[in-house]
């Protein structure tokens, strides 16, 4: 009989992260109980490893097995939050040749339902997790208050990283499963989980790694998490919420951003995009004051919020501000720049500026809704009148010819980033987080190391390709890295340390490195290209051992390439060999016909026709060595379904962009002058008139 993780039909069809077959572990492989024991069991997990070890890794792939067990179980509980298979209904849109749409209502597919009752469960997690970061967590702190501007100034804030105590975690004091689940995909964001840390001052949180040994505890071999009663009785005492999630009452309180009224608002109206709370198409009409709200309402509430606490008599620091934009570092305003530094910009532009115009937002029976779309061509004003702009930077004597310097517009750039897709009190929407994680979280459990008799032998080795990844990193600062699966499983443990993984970046890179779980297809194509020749070119070894077509491809014009193919991991037929490029930072990003990517747009295209080429090349000098051509043609397996999927770079087929909290697709970017998500003209760091594609890869690294 199969138990989960032992091996699935998925795991043995051809798998899209290797591009072969892989086989799950025979019963000759791992037999009896124990023998599946002690594959995977770490008796010696260090609960605040100082850097990723086996036990660790191996017990991060424990929880990454609970993971998927438990949206397993959600997905595929039919009739879960009203959502059932065959009465659910999908709208289908064509395009007529003359322009016009026709709408079909029809059933909708079993795989875009069992996405619908994950994205609600992930939705009310993220709802859960909020309630358990705000009542739950500021127990293991000695002084929680909210960063103001002179923290920014007085010097306290450089040594926030390495001032915190480590929290002793006990079994009583874990969370639910879903919740552990969005603490880890926020842990996963190290940028912002440092600003958002260091905004709550949360030292001790901070200092402290995911509490491994009890987690791990927690954990059993069929992964079940069951940390015990008494963690159950914790949470519900101090959250207030019950342990299990789906006891959730269906309503949630909704508070009106403009009268203070609260209504009780349904989760989900059961329809594929409905108009609950965790829905896409969230939206209600005040009773009160007639405000009609929605989640583009509810984001310009959080900004004109956060606007009204800086012009406040306690003065807190806008998000996006917190962390120097080069070193991620929270670097001290030096306090005779204070009324002309770069960091502080985005507050003066408000006080100056801004503010009538963000406070007069969110009024009674608006005609128009209140939008960030609002809030853009306001900036765009500002930013293009130098006798404004002067003023702000305190340069009166030159205002008829003074520019905002580029630093400040990119600080002006990260700290709008904060709402545009976001309504929580969080740097990144959790729930979208969480989704995208999802991603890397099922190629784990279809890869299966952790059930493999030579699994430890495994981790040493991305232990390895995780350090020499850091160096490439270090000895190429301005270019992007992208991660092998097995890199990004060392990498993902040593991010789950958070102050030890600050302290190893540092000192390695001399900054913090982020992990953006958003690039674009494009750019991360190109980006492994760059990675794979300068591991080779470092460590003399090929850097994806995978044989799909596109490593094929990346592989077909390095000199190595004829060495790996009589190696042993071209050869073998184990998922141990899979280092296919880690592709869940992989990102769509939306334009319009005026964008201006579009250079980007042209980038990619020859990019993509460059690939097809070395393609062609893989496959003649596989027919000249008498092997078989690479298969261009992958699969993709998502809730059952089978997709073919031509690209090397297999998102998550986000299933319907409604279908989520918030409306936004998780997996896609946007991008453009005049999409929901892309900057105001002119705070890209190069003028208005002057963005190329420099200008905004430029931006897309650093903010």
């Amino acid at each position: 009989m199969w138990t989960r993780g032992q091996g699935t039909k998925a795991s043995s069809q051809r798998d899209e992260a290797g591009g072969s077959l892989y086989p799950p572990p025979t019963h000759s492989d791992i037999d009896t109980p124990s023998q599946l024991v002690s594959s995977f069991a770490s008796p010696s997990v260090c609960s605040n490893p100082a850097e990723p070890d086996v036990d660790t890794c191996l017990a991060h792939l424990k929880l990454l097995f609970a993971f998927q067990t438990l949206k397993d179980d959600i997905g595929n509980q039919d009739g879960l939050f009203g959502i059932w298979e065959g009465r659910c209904n999908d709208v289908e849109v064509t395009k007529n040749e003359d322009g016009t749409e026709e709408r079909t209502t029809k059933p909708a597919q079993p795989f875009k339902v069992k996405e619908k009752r994950w994205a609600l469960f992930v939705a009310r997690a993220a709802d859960r997790f909020e309630t358990w970061w705000s009542k739950a967590l500021p127990r293991f702190e000695e002084d929680v208050r909210q960063l103001n501007e002179e923290d920014l100034v007085e010097g306290s804030l450089s040594s926030f990283p390495s001032t915190g105590n480590i929290v002793p975690w006990k079994a009583k004091d874990l969370p639910p499963l879903d919740v552990l689940m969005i603490l880890h995909s926020y842990m996963l964001n190290p940028r912002d989980f440092l600003e958002d840390c260091a905004r709550f001052n949360y030292k001790n949180i901070w200092a402290t790694s995911m509490p491994w040994s009890v987690v791990n505890a927690a954990i059993d071999t069929s992964f079940s998490y069951c940390p015990g009663p008494d963690a159950e009785d914790n949470f519900t005492l101090r959250a207030g919420r019950p342990w299990d999630s789906l006891e959730v009452p269906p309503t949630k309180r909704v508070t009106c951003p403009c009268c203070g009224e609260g209504s009780d608002r349904p989760w989900t109206t059961s329809t594929l995009i409905g108009s609950g709370c965790s829905d896409g198409g969230f939206s209600y009409i005040c009773a009160s004051c007639g405000l009609y709200i929605d989640c583009d309402v509810l984001r310009v509430a959080k900004f004109k919020r956060d606007v009204q606490n800086l012009l406040g008599p306690n003065n807190f620091a806008l998000p996006g501000t917190i962390l120097e934009l080069k070193t991620n570092s929270p670097n001290a305003v030096p306090k005779e720049k204070i009324d002309t530094f770069e960091q502080t910009f985005p507050a003066r532009l408000v006080k100056t500026a801004l503010r009538s115009q963000v406070l007069a937002l969110i009024q009674p029976n608006d005609t128009l809704k209140p939008t960030m779309e609002m809030i853009k061509p306001m900036v765009e004003k500002i930013f293009t009148n130098e006798k404004l702009s002067a003023e702000i930077d305190n340069k009166t004597s030159i205002m008829h010819s003074y520019r905002i310097p580029g630093l400040s517009r990119c600080y002006t750039r990260r700290m709008l980033s904060r709402y545009l897709d976001n309504h929580s009190p969080f740097a990144l929407d959790l729930a979208a987080a969480a989704i995208r994680q999802g991603v890397f979280t099922e190629k784990m459990a279809k890869i299966n190391w952790l059930h493999s008799p030579n699994s430890r032998t495994t981790i040493e080795k991305c232990i390895l390709k995780y350090t020499r990844f850091v160096k490439i990193m270090a000895e190429h600062r301005d270019r992007l890295a992208v991660p092998t699966l097995d890199v990004d499983l060392a990498w993902h443990t040593h991010q789950l340390s958070p102050a030890s993984y600050y302290v190893y970046t540092v000192s390695k890179t001399k900054r913090f490195l982020d992990h953006d779980d958003k690039v674009r297809d494009e750019t991360l194509g190109e980006a492994f290209e760059f990675t794979s020749e300068a591991y080779q070119d470092m460590f003399k070894e090929v850097y994806s051992e995978c044989t799909c077509w596109y490593c094929e491809a990346v592989r077909a014009n390095q000199r190595i390439n004829e060495a790996f193919r009589e190696s042993a991991p071209a050869s073998a037929k184990n998922s141990e060999t899979a280092s296919h490029v880690s592709n869940h930072h992989a990102a769509r990003v939306e334009e319009d016909a005026v964008s201006a990517l579009r250079t980007s747009a042209r980038v990619g295209a020859l990019h993509r026709k460059m690939l097809d080429e070395a393609y062609q090349k893989a496959c003649k000098r596989a027919k000249k060595k008498g092997r078989p051509a690479p298969e261009k043609e992958t699969h993709h397996d998502h809730w059952g379904a089978t997709f073919a999927m031509n690209t090397p770079f297999v998102y998550p087929i986000m299933a319907y962009p409604g279908l989520y909290a918030g409306g936004r697709d998780p997996g896609t970017g946007y991008g453009g002058d005049s999409q929901t998500g892309s900057c105001a003209m002119g705070t890209c760091g190069v003028g208005p008139k002057k963005r190329g594609l420099r200008g905004i890869w430029k931006l897309w690294r650093e903010c």
